[in-house]
């Protein structure tokens, strides 16, 4: 049976939400050209503010071996050091009221070594921010989020299902994290790139597609049946296709998600039907362990066309608490995001490792009339937002040049006589209203100031370095190049023309958005317009 989509989902819930790119922190291994590729294109395609984006430069000994191949496993303490430790720094800096998601670019260790306790995927580890559970909690699956809610989703136990944004302090505290891919077969680059721009296409769509759960004798399967039953009774009671089926059985024409428990799947089975933001998974021991070719890894389902795996990254026995559970597919059906879905439906997180694209929102609905009036008055710029919602169900997230600006709008009125502006600016607004489902949009746009442009720039990319030429009205003695918010390079200069070579490093690979910041002779500070530009990995 079928029935209309829109008053499915309202049957769903009300007053739901998802995450904004403007409530997440995007983690970048600045020392994999590969990684930053990646994570630039994915900031681009989810338009991340610039001041959510934070590119840390290891050692390559954390991520690499000496032979170049990848480190999965790295102890506690490096772990600490090199990766916890900045992110919450960061943290504090932004200050979010809500549990801030951490997204981690690709060539990240998945796997920290903790004392006296089971091994815990870096998510796992990241998102308890390094206060872990006790080692016999981890073991047996008893060590629970603060964000999973046990199914049933009855009326009464509504308002206990944790979304975004949180008000309050949650204790014990906990960030949704997740990993946008992985060097592992058949993963490489080009297809990570792909996954990624197909899941994020799959925004809004709303699919009308089954729900398969693949069932066979083995433990692995039989440890999620009794709630494969369950949510299929609720699933089909509202209209959705939902089919309990042996691995032999044939797949439907359209998936929208899968759940599997065996060693080894047949994610190929399913290729042709997965619909772009669909999540699949199979519980077993080893599909997020990438140190050991035993069993099928979760890579296999992102290549298949799903937006999103979860595995484990070590032994975790057969413990449902420690997979997805099946109401995930509800939850993900109301519109939230794809990661606040999971979370809802973790149980025991911290040997999962969650790997895709984690804003995914196929059942969400986009704000698609939102826009951006500005006006200067005497130094003064007044933005006001259009096509949204008035009123307490409204967030709105504005940022200039990468930085929020404080306030909920929908006007915003900023000084910007000082020092700090160019001839162009960049405003980025993200928005959202809570209903049922969330509506969503996003806008970017570049304007033109009335500050003279005193700075020009352009770029060009070579093989293995960019190229900038600066262009100035006076005289210069110092420039400064930014990437977003960060200064990436610094040089004396002298006169009103002058040529800087930056390493991929420096410039960034992927989409990138540059601008100089010069000194004149005399003290002045001036900026250039932007350049856009889009690097690629040697």
């Amino acid at each position: 049976m079928r029935i209309c989509f829109r008053l499915l989902l309202c049957l769903f819930s009300v007053r739901l939400v998802a995450q904004m790119p403007s409530e997440c922190l995007l983690i970048i291994n600045g020392r994999s050209l590969q990684a930053m590729e990646i994570a630039h294109h994915y900031a681009e395609l989810r338009h991340f503010p610039a001041e959510r984006i934070l590119i840390l430069n290891p050692d390559p000994a954390f991520f690499r071996n000496a032979d170049g191949s990848a480190r999965w496993t790295v102890p506690e303490a490096d772990a600490r050091d090199t990766l916890l430790t900045p992110v919450l720094e960061k943290l504090k800096e932004l200050a979010d009221p809500s549990p801030t998601a951490l997204i981690l670019s690709p060539e990240w260790p998945t796997r920290v070594t903790v004392t006296g306790s089971p091994q815990v995927s870096m998510t796992g580890f990241l998102g308890a921010r390094g206060d872990l559970p006790a080692a016999d909690l981890i073991k047996n699956g008893q060590a629970i989020s603060p964000w999973f809610s046990p199914p049933p989703d009855s009326a009464a136990k509504q308002g206990r299902l944790l979304r975004y944004p949180l008000q309050g302090e949650m204790t014990p505290a906990f960030h949704p994290a997740a990993m946008l891919g992985v060097y592992y077969p058949p993963l490489n680059t080009e297809k990570m790139l792909a996954h990624l721009k197909r899941a994020s296409d799959g925004d809004f769509r709303q699919p009308i597609a089954s729900i398969v759960f693949e069932t066979n004798a083995d433990v692995r399967s039989r440890a999620r049946l009794g709630q494969f039953q369950l949510a299929q009774t609720r699933l089909q009671a509202k209209g959705v296709d939902t089919v309990i089926m042996p691995r032999s059985d044939p797949a439907p024409k359209k998936i929208l998600g899968v759940m599997a428990g065996a060693a080894n799947i047949n994610a190929q089975k399913y290729a042709p039907g997965l619909v772009a933001g669909s999540f699949a998974n199979h519980l077993t021991s080893f599909a997020a362990n990438f140190d050991t070719s035993d069993q099928s890894k979760l890579t296999l389902w992102l290549d298949a066309g799903a937006a999103a795996s979860v595995g484990t990254v070590t032994e975790p026995y057969a413990i449902w608490m420690k997979f997805p559970e099946a109401a995930f597919f509800e939850r993900y059906l109301r519109g939230n995001s794809l990661l606040e879905s999971l979370m809802q439906s973790l149980a025991s997180p911290y040997q999962c490792l969650i790997v895709g694209d984690p804003l995914c929102r196929p059942w969400a609905d986009e704000l698609k009339n939102l826009d951006v009036k500005t006006s200067w008055t005497e130094g003064k710029l007044t933005v006001k937002a259009l096509g949204v919602p008035t009123g307490s169900g409204t967030s709105l997230h504005l940022f200039l040049d990468g930085r929020r600006i404080p306030g909920n709008g929908p006007i915003w009125t900023l000084d910007t006589s000082a020092e700090t502006y160019g001839p162009e600016m960049d405003l980025l607004l993200h928005a959202r209203y809570f209903w049922a489902p969330p509506e969503l949009g996003v806008l970017t746009k570049r304007i033109i100031s009335p500050y003279p442009e005193m700075l020009q720039l352009k770029a060009g990319t070579k093989a293995d370095h960019v190229i900038l030429t600066v262009k100035s009205k006076v005289e210069l003695m110092f420039l400064e190049v930014f990437r977003g918010t960060e200064i990436v390079h610094s040089t004396s200069v002298s006169g009103k023309k002058t040529e800087v070579a930056l390493g991929l490093d420096e410039s960034g690979t992927g989409p990138v958005h540059l601008r100089v910041r010069g000194v004149s002779r005399q003290g002045d500070i001036i900026f250039s317009n932007y350049v856009d530009l889009s690097p690629s990995a040697p």
